[in-house]
């Protein structure tokens, strides 16, 4: 395609005249105004990339620069969009369209906030220097812009254009519709996703000022963070299969963590009062709209606290991180459904089960009795009691399956009160011994908390573990290493303390209302299969 007709028809696909305003007066954004220009080809493509590199050429022929080291800004976009008329501003970005009318010709300039409007005029550049503009500045380019603002007959806030400085050159023009808004492509080019689809760009700066305000939240209640190892020789902390790789510089088999927990419970045993770490844990099983692999958390541990403790400090936490995202407000939508912050339903674990199956786990508390009180109610639990090789694992099967959908759809649930064998590093509670003291917070059905009054006694721990390898040898993948370095620093003595992990992913998709964790991280992996 040549490039004077992209220009023509710019990356927008709109005719040379059009600029439909959005409502908060903004030139069309990306997804709104890349119509189905074919560019796709690879003739095409190749054309495009000829023309581009020749203008490269010419532009150093004539000494005028292609490229920069700096450029100072006086603004972004946004702040730009706001100043008075008149103002000088300098600001940078990419060049989206381009819109010739002889005189007065106009530009579209995206960058991290946002758009703003450009223009390029005779009366102020002179018609020659407007030419050169238009041939040597395409769409796609990267340009340092100085200038004065003004705001045109529609309305529009812009800047008219006394200096240009290119930044850097783009050989490929900006991706097509389809490419930067599919879902499919787009998990496979993130970047192009970003580039061309603001509304993912913004869900992503949110996720960056969520997580800022997260940190200064632990940090105002004095929790210190710290970083815990990755690669691990023993995994706990959750029942979950991990990742196993060889270390070839010690020679030995080493595991993704699962789960920070047990590191971050080692520095409490150090003298550490208040800890917590932000980062990836990795579980090696299966990945749908609402787990992946690769996930993103927030853990921390409070000494001298118990899960009640945590259940209010939780609450303000999440409370915090719904305000940071709506801008103060306490309601929001996610998925068609309105999601109320500042009401919350508690639920005792055993007794839901009870009333919503009529199965009391207290009471078969066997996987042999459990299994025959699921088959003898015919529940469907679309083979997960196939699979479930234990009875924790089947009562996991039974909340997850036929409980777990339907709670959280109008307001945060907290669900507590867990039978003990389900949670290897939970302190029993002092009132029932086969209760662990343990909640989880759900909205919409996803579990997006988990936390505990720890396990501090080193006996009962190795005792728990013990039952975990027994549940493995039966066939429970998805259970605890006895860690014998974490048994040995516990019996140095682990304060009574209460410790939390929410799954940050999960989180953002309900605060910006996305359906797949996908959309709400920056790069999410994909199958090789599915990459171009």
């Amino acid at each position: 395609m040549n490039e004077r007709r992209r220009q023509d028809v710019p990356a927008t696909g709109h005719t040379k005249a059009q600029s439909t305003p959005l409502s908060n007066g903004g030139p069309k954004t990306p997804v709104d105004a890349m119509a189905d220009v074919d560019v796709a080809t690879e003739e095409g493509l190749r054309e495009d990339i000829a023309h581009r590199l020749a203008i490269i050429d010419e532009m150093r022929a004539k000494g005028i620069p292609v490229d920069a080291v700096k450029f100072e800004k006086s603004h972004d976009s946004a702040g730009a969009r706001a100043l008075q008329d008149g103002a000088s501003v300098a600001i940078a970005g990419r060049i989206w369209t381009v819109r010739e009318h002889g005189k007065l010709n106009f530009m579209t300039l995206n960058d991290q906030e946002g758009s703003i409007q450009i223009s390029l005029k005779a009366d102020t550049l002179g018609a020659e220097r407007v030419a050169q503009c238009l041939r040597y500045h395409l769409t796609g380019d990267i340009v340092g812009i100085k200038g004065v603002k003004w705001t045109t007959k529609r309305g529009e806030p812009t800047i008219d254009v006394h200096e240009i400085f290119s930044l850097q050159k783009a050989l490929r023009p900006p991706p097509s519709k389809w490419e930067g808004t599919n879902a499919e492509t787009g998990y496979r080019n993130p970047d192009l996703k970003i580039l061309c689809n603001p509304d993912h760009r913004r869900v992503l700066i949110t996720r960056s000022r969520v997580f800022s305000a997260l940190r200064r939240y632990m940090e105002d209640h004095g929790f210190l963070e710290i970083e815990t190892p990755i690669l691990q020789t023993n995994i706990g902390g959750a029942a979950a299969k991990p990742f196993v790789t060889h270390h070839n510089g010690l020679d030995m088999q080493v595991k993704l963590r699962i789960a920070p927990e047990i590191p971050l419970k080692r520095a409490m045993i150090g003298g550490m009062e208040r800890v917590f770490e932000i980062g990836k844990d990795f579980r090696n099983e299966g990945m749908d709209a609402s787990h992946l692999q690769e996930f993103t958390v927030i853990e921390w541990y409070a000494a001298y606290w118990t899960y009640e403790d945590n259940i209010a400090f939780t609450k303000d936490m999440i409370t915090l991180m719904v305000k940071t995202a709506t801008g103060g407000s306490l309601e929001l939508s996610y998925q068609g459904k309105k999601i109320d912050f500042s009401r919350w339903e508690r639920y005792d674990y055993t007794k839901l089960i009870l009333d919503r199956l009529g199965i009391d786990i207290r009471a078969n508390n066997t996987f042999d009795s459990l299994i025959k009180e699921v088959r003898e109610k015919r529940l469907d639990l679309k083979g997960a009691d196939r699979d479930a090789k234990s009875f924790p694992a089947l009562v996991d099967a039974l909340y997850k399956k036929l409980i777990r959908p339907s709670l959280g759809t109008q307001c945060p649930v907290i669900l507590e009160r867990y039978p003990v064998e389900m949670v290897p590093l939970a302190r029993r509670n002092a009132d029932d011994s086969s209760i662990a003291e343990k909640f989880q917070v759900l909205i919409d059905g996803m579990e997006v908390a988990n936390s505990y009054t720890e396990l501090v006694d080193p006996v009962e721990q190795r005792r728990r573990f013990e039952a975990q390898l027994t549940l493995r040898a039966s066939g429970d993948e998805e259970t605890m290493d006895l860690d014998e370095d974490f048994l040995r620093c516990l019996e140095y003595g682990l304060p009574p303390m209460s410790g939390v992990g929410i799954g940050l992913d999960r989180v953002m998709c309900i605060l910006t209302d996305r359906p797949n964790l996908k959309d709400v991280i920056f790069f999410p992996l994909v199958g090789r299969a599915e990459r171009r």
